[in-house]
């Protein structure tokens, strides 16, 4: 059996909050933004992703941590939380978010 524990004085690794999210709507385009989500949102962000995906206003969707050199100064700055960084791509997907 494999020690996972942390030795004690060790650096642990920050939390994932930045996530990449991409969807494909129902009229086809591929749409990605970044959202700020802790962690117990993560399961929130799934189910409402999951939802519009089972009632076809979605038909794809993926989820990824930002990587470091992915977040720019642009984005960093336009960074919203999960509902509202959803609700700002509705424009461009057609999708109308109900979080």
């Amino acid at each position: 059996m494999t020690d996972l524990s942390i030795p004690a004085g060790a650096i642990r690794p920050a939390p994932r909050r930045i996530w990449k999210v991409t969807y494909r709507s129902k009229n086809g385009k591929l749409i990605r933004t970044y959202a700020k989500v802790p962690y117990a949102g993560v399961f929130g962000l799934t189910e409402t992703l999951t939802r519009a995906c089972t009632v076809g206003d979605i038909d794809m969707f993926a989820l990824a941590p930002a990587k470091p050199k992915e977040i720019t100064a642009g984005i960093r700055a336009r960074l919203q939380r999960w509902p509202e960084a959803l609700r700002s791509t509705s424009e461009r997907s057609g999708v109308t978010w109900l979080t």
